[in-house]
């Protein structure tokens, strides 16, 4: 038994053969402790736990809101919905109501002090480590696979650095997760519900971070693909798939939409968040700053005194900002079409490889938060995972596994085109990504992995 054991989780075994059907006899607590998953969850509570209790050490539990505006921001909009249910703060106009209404439900049993509503954070984190490798698992239907991608995600330094500090990707990459996971497992149930929880997710991972805009559209897409060359090509099948794009569609589009229409009515902003003419605003001041042979600075300077001398200025500012942004960001586009794309796609290639965010943060010179700080600053060991991903992608296609090919490119391309638009941001609108670079990176090894295993035994045998 020890050695089916191994074997199973060592050597990948694929679908559902007579060891796995036998462990389906086995009692609840006996499968659990033999599967992988809970071994990754607890592989990654334990980092991201001594990477807090340094953190804590050093800065101290009463910073932990101050190191940096967006923390202080989050934290204050949190509590102003714990205490008051008051949607009305600015971070919560700046980057929409998701994040800090997930502070304010952490603080329900945590409570809320900081330190306590990040190991909640901390635990959500460590979960979705577990079910990275299970979506590994179900993107390629290879066990070990799953197993290297949890191992991969358990220890990425990004992710135990965010865990531990109140920004929203952890639970942003989590809602994206158990999405995509529902919206796999769907195509084989006939149930809806799958679905239906799948596109709220969706729905309330774009009120987290409103970068997830169109991302629902496009999965929704890829499903119907998906859906269709899985199904029967029958009239009902193609009605089922047809319906499941719908829900998958219109519930994130519905929240997007009536959290737009909140702000319209309160602030006259036709924004989901101010998130998104600040980008267009600052893609327009890199572009000026390239056309015109000029500083940043002073792009910025003119960009600012458009806004300033807007006549509606003084009374409502976010919808002048919103307004002057998206307005310039469409000139220039028209007018330099061509500097557009070089400027926004140098940008791009700057932020998927540039040092990541943690590394800028009052922390590095501590220990093991040095360590971190110097692991995720290394500019060629993102561009090393990088090529490790198109190589991972390249062997699927290879392998002619094109749903999950497109999948993962298209999610990779995604983030990549939206991290155009981020400035002084480093890793953190790209980090999203990393649902689908860590499950090509394993790819990769993967398949290192079988060809040594078969060298080894080729070189056995001629002897």
């Amino acid at each position: 038994m020890r050695n089916n054991l191994l074997r199973r989780l060592l050597l990948g075994q694929q679908g559902a053969g007579p060891t796995q059907n036998m462990d389906n006899c086995r009692p609840a607590w006996y499968r659990i402790a033999t599967s992988p998953w809970p071994w990754i969850f607890a592989l990654a509570l334990a980092l991201r736990l001594a990477f807090f209790r340094t953190l804590l050490e050093y800065v101290g539990p009463e910073r932990l809101t101050s190191l940096s505006t967006d923390m202080t921001g989050y934290y204050y909009a949190a509590q102003s919905i714990y205490g008051n249910l008051s949607w009305s703060s600015p971070a919560i106009m700046m980057f929409g109501p998701g994040y800090p209404t997930i502070i304010a439900v952490l603080s329900l049993p945590f409570g809320q002090n900081p330190s306590s509503i990040i190991i909640g954070q901390i635990i959500l984190g460590s979960v979705g480590s577990a079910l990275q490798g299970y979506l590994g698992f179900l993107l390629t239907d290879n066990r070990r696979i799953g197993i290297i991608t949890g191992l991969l995600s358990s220890c990425s330094v990004l992710s135990i650095a965010y865990a531990s500090f109140l920004w929203s990707e952890t639970v942003f990459v989590l809602m994206l997760q158990v999405a995509l996971i529902l919206l796999i497992k769907a195509r084989s149930q006939t149930s809806i519900w799958p679905i239906v929880i799948s596109g709220f997710l969706l729905g309330v991972a774009v009120l987290t971070r409103s970068v997830a805009q169109i991302l629902p559209l496009l999965l929704a897409g890829w499903a119907y693909w998906w859906y269709r060359i899985a199904d029967s090509s029958s009239g009902w099948f193609r009605r089922r798939a047809m319906i499941r794009v719908l829900i998958i569609s219109l519930i994130p589009v519905m929240m997007a939409g009536g959290w737009t229409m909140h702000n319209k009515s309160c602030c006259q902003v036709n924004w989901l968040a101010m998130a998104g003419p600040v980008g267009m605003g600052k893609a327009v001041r890199l572009i000026t700053s390239h056309t015109e042979g000029i500083s940043y600075e002073q792009a910025d300077s003119v960009f600012w005194n458009q806004v300033t001398s807007h006549k509606d200025f003084s009374s409502n500012n976010y919808r002048v900002i919103g307004e002057v942004a998206s307005s310039q960001f469409l000139k220039t586009a028209l007018n330099h079409p061509l500097a557009t794309i070089y400027v926004l796609g140098k940008n791009a290639i700057h932020n998927v490889t540039v040092d990541s965010t943690p590394t800028h943060l009052p922390t590095r010179s501590h220990g093991i938060l040095k360590v971190i700080a110097d692991v995720t600053s290394i500019r060629w060991l993102n561009l090393r995972t990088l090529v490790l991903a198109i190589i991972g992608l390249t062997i699927l296609l290879a392998r002619r596994r094109f749903a999950a090919s497109v999948l993962m490119g298209g999610i990779c391309l995604y983030f990549g085109i939206m991290s155009a638009f981020a400035l002084n941001q480093g890793s953190r609108i790209f980090f999203p990504a990393h649902i689908a670079s860590s499950v090509l990176v394993a790819v990769v090894l993967n398949e290192i992995f079988d060809r040594t295993r078969h060298l080894i035994r080729r070189n056995n045998h001629s002897d």
